[in-house]
């Protein structure tokens, strides 16, 4: 179990997390190669590089060229896979992902 610690982030970080987005494999198999691939095959890779981080078992973080683009994808419940067979979903980023509680008090020695 872990505890987040609610942000305080300077305006580009937070413009950075808006473009951030959590993908899960609710179906099938799939790695970070192949959403990246998927993505790179649908819109194009002139001008965005698709890069799929692990976070944990069948979850992945993407940041794509801008939060407009995720609303869009977000509206769908799942996303078939060409390639592979699988479904995705996508999700807005969230701090608190995966966390128990926010933790009120706490102590760093320094």
């Amino acid at each position: 179990n872990f505890f987040f610690i609610e942000e305080s982030v300077d305006p580009r970080m937070a413009r950075e997390k808006e473009n951030t987005a959590v993908i899960t494999v609710l179906e099938g198999h799939a790695t970070g190669k192949d959403i990246e691939k998927e993505l790179r095959n649908m819109m194009g890779s002139e001008t965005w590089r698709w890069i799929a981080k692990p976070i944990v078992e069948n979850k992945f973080l993407m940041r794509f060229p801008n939060p407009k683009m995720i609303k869009e994808w977000s509206y769908f419940n799942s996303l078939p896979l060409k390639y592979v067979n699988a479904q995705i979903r996508i999700q807005f980023y969230n701090a608190s992902f995966r966390a128990i509680g926010e933790l009120q008090q706490t102590w760093f020695r320094i």
